[in-house]
């Protein structure tokens, strides 16, 4: 059999989604152009100019990314963007050169905006704001280029000069933790929080952002008890704020939630993953009703986590409800936009057929595994970069299929190797190398 193909080829995925526990914001700037194009799919951000969003497509493409992440990404990129715009906009007596560098900033010319920077740099030496203010400024700028290694210095500096900044030392934090220099971060983070937590009056976004990056850091450092009480935390205070202003909370809440669910999830308390999803699937199926292109997306996100959640506990009929409707969703997104979510539509397919697969029931799982190979090939064609793990958990998902319905390993040994060829993840390959050892070199005989 193929049992063990089937953990590490054709398990119910949620990777081509933002991984939950690592989820801090989600500031909603960005999303696909509605195009029926080939290929890469170009972002539009509200309040970035277009010189500079040309620039911002084009390191994404560079990138290779699936979709989900290409968003986040480029929501990422646009509020360090008008971060950086606006502290520029607080020029003192540099306020030429500032305003020279916010230009090349509109324009997309990063390097230029960041030699401008420097050279304020240089020459400002007597005033502390300014200083850690522009030292903050040029780490933005390397950010937006995609560069946060030569950013990190410029953040730490920002925050040696003028540590009570909550945000200089939550970007430093935020870098290190990147980078997985938890030792670094640890203490910078715990000082921040304090500072975030005088400053909440004042700034309510402050405190829960920060904490999160508490969470981020106790979560991979195995500390499930810190990481659970900081999770804990941040949903009630977004549970506070979302009182206050629903329109502006309700969103952070949801993605709070599911973080929390992650995070019981990985420490097999099902039954509060389950309650915590079931709480942000509240909040977006409102959500999407009022405003479906901001939010299907998300309601479709944490469906699947949940029927992976029901498929890890063995409730194959609540798995099966959860995922159909997330494929109900993903229909209607990729209906909608096929170059944009057709990725999503082909984790989903595979998803549910691994769960038919299980139940069995093998026709269903046959019609699935056939369209998310369809698509998955399709995309794979276009961007074999973004595509190629999409593709090797289908070839999976049918090689096991294959097994299930009694065909020869000479039918299935095409599929491994295809599979260990297209796939990225390095499990993935090593998977596909096994099974290919296991099927593929003895005599090929019928079973």
């Amino acid at each position: 059999m193929l049992s063990s193909l089937l953990i590490s080829l054709a398990a119910l995925a949620t990777t081509q989604q933002p991984q939950p526990a690592l989820v801090q914001k989600s500031s909603g700037w960005c999303s696909p152009n509605i195009a029926n194009v080939i290929g890469n799919v170009t972002v539009n951000c509200i309040g970035v100019d277009p010189r500079a969003l040309k620039h911002l497509n084009a390191e994404l493409d560079r990138k290779n990314l699936q979709l989900a992440d290409r968003i986040r990404d480029a929501d990422d990129w646009t509020a360090k963007y008008k971060e950086l715009e606006a502290q520029l906009g607080k020029a003192g007596n540099d306020s030429v050169l500032s305003q020279q560098a916010e230009e090349y900033l509109h324009e997309g010319e990063l390097e230029k905006a960041g030699a401008v920077l420097d050279q304020i740099l240089g020459g400002e030496e007597k005033q502390i704001d300014r200083i850690a203010a522009n030292h903050y400024n040029r780490a933005l700028v390397f950010e937006l280029q995609f560069r946060p290694l030569e950013a990190l210095p410029h953040f730490e500096k920002a925050y040696q000069y003028r540590p009570e900044e909550w945000q200089y030392g939550q970007r430093y934090s935020g870098v290190l933790l990147n980078e997985s220099d938890f030792e670094r971060a640890e203490p910078v983070l715990l000082a921040t929080l304090e500072r975030a937590r005088q400053q909440a009056n004042v700034n309510p976004e402050a405190y829960p952002i920060t904490l999160a990056s508490m969470g981020i850091l106790y979560h991979h450092t195995q500390r499930p008890k810190e990481a659970e009480a900081a999770f804990h935390e941040i949903v009630n205070c977004y549970r506070q704020l979302a009182k206050v202003n629903p329109a502006a909370y309700q969103p952070e809440l949801a993605l709070a939630l599911n973080n929390q669910a992650s995070l019981y999830r990985d420490t097999n308390r099902t039954k509060e993953a389950d309650c915590s999803y079931r709480e942000a699937l509240a909040i977006y199926r409102q959500l999407a009703k009022a405003k479906p292109a901001a939010y299907q997306w998300y309601l479709a996100w944490t469906l699947n986590n949940q029927g992976v959640l029901y498929y890890d506990t063995g409730q194959m009929k609540e798995a099966e409800s959860a995922l159909q409707e997330a494929l109900q969703s993903r229909r209607q997104l990729a209906k909608t936009n096929p170059a944009a979510y057709q990725a999503d539509l082909a984790w989903t397919l595979n998803n549910l057929a691994y769960v038919h697969l299980q139940i069995p029931h093998l026709s269903l799982a046959r019609t699935e595994v056939e369209e998310a190979l369809s698509i998955s090939r399709q995309l794979w064609d276009a961007n074999h970069g973004a595509a190629g793990d999409l593709l090797a958990r289908s070839l999976g998902i049918d090689a096991m299929l294959l097994n299930a319905t009694h065909h020869p390993s000479s039918a299935l040994c095409p599929l491994l190797r295809e599979a260990e060829a297209v796939a990225y993840d390095p499990q993935l390959k090593k998977a596909a190398a096994d099974k290919q050892a296991e099927f593929c070199t003895a005599p090929q005989t019928a079973q």
